[in-house]
Order: C-alpha cells, then sequence, then structure tokens
C-alpha cells in the first residue's frame, strides 16, 4: 500500500514556487540571449537557499517528483557557487601595494565618515565613484595624504576620483558611447617600480541601450588592458556579478585573475538585504602581481562597501 500523502493543500503552492525556481535558475543559464535574462545570473547562492528549502519541504511532505525537480534545479546554482568554493587562504605575503575601491554613493551624505574610514585605510591607492562635485570637494581633504589624484566629478552617478599616495607619472580618461560613461588608466610610480591602475564603473544592464553600453565598455576595458605591460591592477563597481557571461568574456579576453576567485561569497552591495546581496565590485589583476589579502570593509552609508586588497610583487616577476 502507498504511503499516505500528507497536507495535500501545501503542494499547489510548493508547486507554483518551484515553478518560479525553476523558471529563475533557466534563465540564468541563457544569460546571453537578453538583458533580462542576464540579471537571473547575479543569483545562484539565493537561488540555491530557496531551492533547498523546497527539497526539504517536499521530502517532508513526501513529494518525491516534486523533490526530484527541485534538486535538478539545485544543481545549476550549486555549480556556479564552486567559483567561490570551497575557500583557500590568501597567500600571506607582506603586501607591496594596498587598494580600497568605494562606490560611495551619489546621495550618501556621511562625508565625514567616509572620509575618517578612507584617511584611515593605510591605502597606497584609493578609487571613489559616485562622485558629484560635493563628494569631490568632501574628499579633498585627502590630498594631505594623497597628492597626486585624478578627478572626474559628474552630476550623475559615473563620477570618480583617483587619490594616491605614491606619484602618478601618467594618465588618461577614455569615455565610451552615448552616454560617455568614463574610466581612469593610470601609471602610477610605486617606490621606483611601475603599476597601471585601471579605474572603471560601467553602466548598469538596466535595459536593453544599458546593457549594450556595459558590454561595450567591458570590450573596451579588455583592449586598454590588454595592451598593459607592467603589473596592473584592474578594479571598481562592474555592476555585474562573475556570473554574468560578459564579465566572463571580459576576463577571457584579458587573463586576468579575480582577487575573489575560492575565496569566500564576499557580497559588497546591499549586503543589508540578503535577497539582492551579491558580489558586483571587483578588483583583478595580471600575473605580475599577486593577492596577498582581500576584505570587504564597512557600511557608510552607501548601499556598497568598500573592498580593501592587497598585493605583492611575483617573484618570477621581479
Amino acid at each position: 500500500m502507498p504511503a499516505k500523502q500528507t497536507h495535500p493543500a501545501l503542494t499547489i503552492p510548493l508547486w507554483l514556487v518551484m515553478l518560479g525556481l525553476g523558471a529563475a535558475t533557466l534563465f540564468s543559464l541563457l544569460g546571453r540571449m537578453h538583458w533580462f535574462l542576464e540579471l537571473f545570473t547575479h543569483f545562484p547562492l539565493q537561488l540555491a537557499c530557496a531551492l533547498l528549502a523546497v527539497t526539504a519541504a517536499a521530502l517532508i511532505l513526501r513529494r518525491w517528483k516534486l523533490a526530484a525537480i527541485a534538486v535538478l534545479s539545485l544543481l545549476p546554482n550549486l555549480l556556479a557557487l564552486t567559483y567561490y568554493f570551497p575557500s583557500s587562504a590568501y597567500s600571506g605575503e607582506a603586501p607591496d601595494l594596498r587598494t580600497v575601491s568605494y562606490n560611495v554613493l551619489t546621495s550618501n551624505r556621511s562625508y565625514e565618515e567616509v572620509l575618517t574610514y578612507l584617511r584611515n585605510s593605510k591605502a597606497d591607492l584609493l578609487f571613489v565613484m559616485e562622485t558629484n562635485p560635493k563628494w569631490v570637494e568632501a574628499l579633498t581633504p585627502l590630498q594631505a595624504h594623497y597628492p597626486y589624484t585624478v578627478k572626474v566629478p559628474r552630476n550623475d552617478n559615473f563620477g570618480m576620483v583617483l587619490l594616491s599616495r605614491h606619484p602618478i607619472v601618467w594618465h588618461e580618461l577614455h569615455q565610451f558611447g552615448g552616454t560617455s560613461v568614463p574610466l581612469v588608466h593610470a601609471v602610477v610610480d610605486l617606490n621606483g617600480r611601475s603599476i597601471d591602475l585601471i579605474g572603471c564603473h560601467p553602466p548598469p544592464p538596466l535595459g536593453a541601450r544599458m546593457s549594450s553600453s556595459r558590454n561595450a565598455y567591458l570590450k573596451k576595458l579588455s583592449e586598454i588592458t590588454g595592451n598593459t605591460q607592467n603589473p596592473t591592477v584592474v578594479l571598481g563597481d562592474f555592476n555585474a556579478t562573475i556570473w554574468s557571461p560578459f564579465l566572463r568574456d571580459f576576463l577571457k579576453a584579458t587573463s586576468l585573475h579575480d582577487t575573489g576567485h575560492r575565496h569566500g561569497f564576499q557580497s559588497s552591495w546591499r549586503r543589508y538585504n540578503p535577497l539582492f546581496s551579491i558580489p558586483i565590485d571587483h578588483v583583478f589583476h595580471n600575473d605580475g602581481l599577486t593577492c596577498t589579502s582581500r576584505q570587504i570593509g564597512p557600511a557608510l552609508g552607501s548601499d556598497h562597501r568598500p573592498l580593501i586588497v592587497e598585493f605583492a610583487y611575483r617573484g618570477d616577476a621581479l
């Protein structure tokens, strides 16, 4: 005699939840086909947690078919998460370079809090995004410690400021597409050695036009990065997680290394909201450097948190 199924009234709602999660997982696998589908690529952790809950509920309710479908939908999300797990230790070498990348949020008014944090960060290089004229003015006291600067104030969300303790011997600003979203490329003299620093903030892929602009930005960024000869750091708010097929194209084209790879899930955007918290701020580097440390900073009034990364020169690159 077959086992009695319990709580039949829960079956339909559970199936509806499963269909929604299954559709979201399928959309994430088709992210290259349309900007809307790409949005689903960024949430494998959230989808995995929800599908684990559905699997557990289906097993408790003895809905074996539902449990099997939930497990099948779970697998692609777990596979995506293997990019960050299992977690491994950083090299632990004494750092030669410390960087801070931070999107302060244009509407954020916590000027003094941010200023104090950045002043005490002990970074060699600070890259700050969403700096309108008010933010540029608020950050001006940092020049006592960071006398070399590149300032790109804007009244939209794409201003940026690069501050360095070390001489900036050359820099160039690039602007892309109809939106003229900037990118800063600088060469810094770090105690007698040249470091390429590329700070970027592509547009968010919200809609076909902005998604196309973001992808064009990443393509141009790959061309610029591919021409660097020095140890190179590329950092900023990329408005994409590592699961975006277009960000993966960028990494493949440049052969850059991700400082977050296999070092745990470190979300930098909307950490206060687990439903939407994802890692869209990144720091990449070429073979001239190795990452010795990476951490997420505190909440300072922005929807992002600072990303602090330390590097050492590779022994074979000296």
